[in-house]
């Protein structure tokens, strides 16, 4: 199955990286387009073999970049155009349809209570958020809050699906050689023991003091 994957941008991100592993382990024949940014983990994708192209986007409403993308979308027959994040979604949906993509599935990877890729969700930002979503088949939730925001914004729940984000754990496997330099650098003796905490520090992960935002399941988040 030929799958075009659409996303905002693929500069490091929780979003970016599970595109990665999708397009890595899923069985099908998978290309992406970013609308801007096409950084480290475009670079990744690329040396595993997969095609990725940058509409080069340099601002939200950019017309132009629509057709661009209508033009590749129909060019490439896919058969499955999925989206990622809320500008892939408006942009990627309305060329998907256009195009005659027979199926085309959006995946909201982090949702704020009042921000959205750190836009705040005002009511023209919502209503043009549902009226893409509306093009779409089915939207995928990387957990229950996502889910239950989404409902909330006014996407019906039985279109929702909840599929939590997967984790590779093979890229945070202990390496003892390496372990044992960074405990050099830090000046850590070997009998210590050393707790390590992975994640990104951003403003933006919390929307109010003491709330919780969605992201991975069971995390407590202090989100784009």
């Amino acid at each position: 199955m030929k799958v075009l994957h659409i996303i905002t941008g693929l500069g490091i991100g929780g979003a970016e990286l599970q595109l990665e592993l999708l397009v890595r382990h899923t069985g099908h024949d998978p290309e992406v387009v970013t609308l801007y940014n096409a950084g480290t983990v475009a670079d990744s994708m690329e040396r595993a073999g997969v095609r990725v192209r940058d509409l080069g986007m340099t601002r939200n409403t950019e017309v132009s970049a629509l057709r661009r993308l209508h033009r590749i979308v129909r060019a490439g027959r896919y058969e499955v155009v999925h989206t990622h994040l809320y500008r892939s979604q408006v942009y990627g949906h309305l060329a998907a349809r256009l195009a005659g993509i027979p199926v085309v599935v959006t995946t909201e990877h982090s949702v704020g209570e009042t921000h959205i890729e750190r836009r705040r969700m005002s009511t023209p930002i919502r209503a043009l958020y549902l009226a893409a979503n509306r093009l779409s088949g089915a939207t995928i939730a990387v957990s229950d809050v996502v889910r239950d925001r989404l409902v909330d914004w006014g996407v019906p729940r039985d279109k929702i699906s909840v599929i939590p984000n997967a984790v590779d754990f093979s890229r945070v496997a202990y390496d003892p050689v390496a372990g044992a330099e960074v405990r050099r650098q830090l000046r850590v003796a070997p009998h210590v023991k050393v707790i390590r905490v992975l994640g990104r520090l951003d403003p933006n992960k919390r929307d109010r003091p003491g709330r919780r935002r969605g992201g991975a399941r069971g995390v407590r988040r202090g989100a784009p």
